[in-house]
């Protein structure tokens, strides 16, 4: 299809109708998502040549959209340099993405996924209660979600709603794994991705109670262990993360102050007791996050330690501590 396309390119632009049946050909998620790159490489290369000729695309129409998300789809395919064919779907994919922008008069592919971003999140969430590990879909939330910078700062309501679903400690922890690693890397740069609208805060209740503390709930493994480590990473990047706000890093002080004593500090200190060395240091610098924050605090920790008699977390801290 790509060098008929080519030749069609030379001699006559595509019709509308054209453009809809190819997108409908290459909409198949047999191609989209496949464990052979090869396979989505030579889709990726129709796409490209169908943006690249001299094709009518504009924002509104249906088949406009099919290929915006044939190449998110695309876009999340598991892969690295040394697997043949990877670095050419990469590179295919980056310029027809642009080109398409370019197209439609926008300025970047965070844009172009920004304008549609409505459509490809709602591909997300038809789904997500159906997901395992092998569903396309999670895949595709990564795409929209990190290659679509600040504009996902005001799609909160959207977006913590499905982290609120995949988070829940019920999800198969390859999903929930995932998940978090996602939420780690946006919340390594929050001032250009969920805060990029200053409201995260806003939401402080639903990340706390729904995404955070939940997880940080002791289970047996190995499996568990590294959840709950990238768990605890997360959850210190929210009270560490400086805010112009007075708040506790990006979370909401009167939250925090109304949960701290019998929700957040209990979860916390048990974290404590973990058995990775890395998780217990990181849960002592959300502690002090705490003690350094404008929150009410007199003796709550202490207090409650000794209350719970809680020889274990107290000898683990002195242990992390050195």
């Amino acid at each position: 299809m790509t060098f008929l396309l080519k030749g069609s390119n030379e001699s006559k632009r595509l019709k509308k109708s054209d453009l809809d049946m190819i997108a409908s050909l290459i909409s198949d998620r047999e191609f989209l998502v496949n464990e052979n790159i090869l396979v989505m490489t030579e889709v990726a290369k129709v796409i490209h040549e169908v943006v690249f000729g001299d094709a009518l695309f504009d924002r509104e129409s249906p088949y406009t959209y099919k290929y915006v998300e044939a190449l998110a789809f695309l876009k999340s395919a598991d892969g690295h340099d040394k697997i043949p064919g990877y670095v050419e779907l990469v590179n295919t994919l980056n310029s027809t993405l642009s080109k398409l922008a370019s197209h439609l008069g926008l300025l970047s592919t965070e844009e172009l996924f920004a304008f549609y971003f409505d459509q490809l999140l709602l591909v997300i969430t038809s789904t997500m209660k159906e997901w395992t590990r092998y569903s396309s879909e999670r895949k595709l939330l990564n795409v929209i979600l990190l290659d679509t910078g600040s504009f996902v700062g005001t799609k909160l309501d959207s977006i913590l709603q499905v982290f609120k679903y995949v988070a829940s400690p019920t999800i198969e922890f390859e999903i929930s794994q995932d998940v978090f690693i996602l939420l780690n890397r946006l919340m390594a740069s929050p001032s250009t991705t969920l805060n990029s609208a200053g409201k995260i805060g806003s939401y402080s209740e639903t990340i706390l109670n729904d995404i955070l503390l939940n997880n940080l709930v002791w289970k047996p493994g190995r499996k568990a262990i590294s959840l709950r480590n990238l768990v605890a990473n997360l959850f210190l990047k929210f009270v560490s993360t400086e805010s112009h706000l007075d708040n506790v890093g990006l979370l909401d002080k009167i939250m925090v102050q109304t949960m701290f004593e019998k929700k957040i500090l209990p979860n916390v200190v048990s974290v404590l007791e973990e058995d990775h060395f890395e998780t217990r240091k990181i849960t002592l610098q959300i502690i002090n996050a705490f003690f350094n924050s404008k929150i009410q605090l007199e003796g709550i920790l202490v207090h409650l330690i000794i209350s719970h008699n809680d020889q274990t977390s107290l000898s683990r801290a002195n242990q992390t501590l050195g």
